[in-house]
C-alpha cells in the first residue's frame, strides 16, 4: 500500500500500486463525499460560480463601460475614421441596445466623448461616413441643417437617387410642361404616366420633386 493525501481535504489515505496506472489528474480522495465536493467546486468554477464554506455563490462579473462596448465593436478605417463593426441599420448608421433601450452608436460617443445632447438636435459627421464613431468627425446641428448637409454632399435619395421612384427628371419636367399647356387634365396625364391623379398633382403644385 502507498500513502497518498486527499485532493480535497489533506487526509492521509491509502492506495494499491494498481490505483497508479490510471491517469488521475484530479489525484485522490479518501472517500467519495470528497470527490463529490471537489468536482462540485470544480464544475461551479466552470460555470462562474465561486464555492465557499460548502456554498456556491455566482460571481458577480463587472459590466463592460458603453465606451469599452463601443471599443470593442469598431475598428479604425481610412481618413481616420473608426469604424462600427456591430449591427448597422439601412442607412448604414450602427445601432447598440443598453439597458434594453436601443441608441444609435455614433451620438454615444458624442456623449462619452463630448457631452451631452440637447433636445431635438442631430449628431452631424463631417467624414460623410454614416458608420464612422470617431468623436472627432462629429458635430451638432438641427435637423435642417441636417438634411442641408445631406444634400450638399450629394446623399440625398430625393428624385432619381429614390429607390422606388416611378419618373425621371425629364418625364416630371414633361408633366408640368402639359398641364400649362391647359389641354390635359390632372387625371389625362396620370393614365400617360402611370402614376395617381394626386401625384400629379403634389408635382405640378412642387409638394414633390421640389429640387427641379
Amino acid at each position: 500500500m502507498i500513502a497518498v493525501f486527499c485532493s480535497e481535504c489533506g487526509s492521509k489515505t491509502m492506495r494499491f500500486p494498481r490505483d497508479f496506472k490510471r491517469h488521475r489528474p484530479e489525484g485522490f480522495f479518501c472517500t467519495p463525499r470528497c470527490q463529490h465536493d471537489f468536482r462540485s467546486k470544480n464544475r461551479m468554477g466552470q460555470l462562474g460560480y465561486n464555492y465557499i464554506d460548502g456554498r456556491s455563490t455566482k460571481i458577480k462579473k463587472e459590466k463592460p463601460t458603453i465606451a469599452e462596448i463601443i471599443k470593442s465593436k469598431s475598428v479604425s478605417g481610412n481618413g481616420g475614421c473608426i469604424n462600427w463593426i456591430g449591427y448597422k441599420i439601412k442607412s448604414g448608421y450602427g445601432r447598440i441596445t443598453i439597458s434594453r433601450t436601443q441608441h444609435l452608436a455614433h451620438r454615444l460617443s458624442w456623449q462619452i466623448n463630448i457631452g451631452p445632447i440637447p433636445n431635438g438636435i442631430d449628431v452631424l459627421h463631417k467624414c460623410d461616413n454614416p458608420s464612422c464613431v470617431n468623436h472627432k468627425h462629429l458635430f451638432l446641428g438641427t435637423h435642417k441643417e441636417n438634411m442641408k448637409d445631406m444634400k450638399e454632399k450629394n446623399r440625398s435619395c430625393a428624385g432619381e437617387k429614390h429607390p422606388k421612384r416611378k419618373l425621371s427628371n425629364k418625364q416630371v419636367l414633361q408633366i408640368r410642361d402639359m398641364y400649362k399647356t391647359g389641354n390635359l387634365t390632372h387625371l389625362d396625364i396620370s393614365k400617360k404616366f402611370g402614376i395617381a391623379r394626386s401625384g400629379v398633382s403634389r408635382i405640378i403644385n412642387k409638394k414633390l420633386w421640389r429640387h427641379i
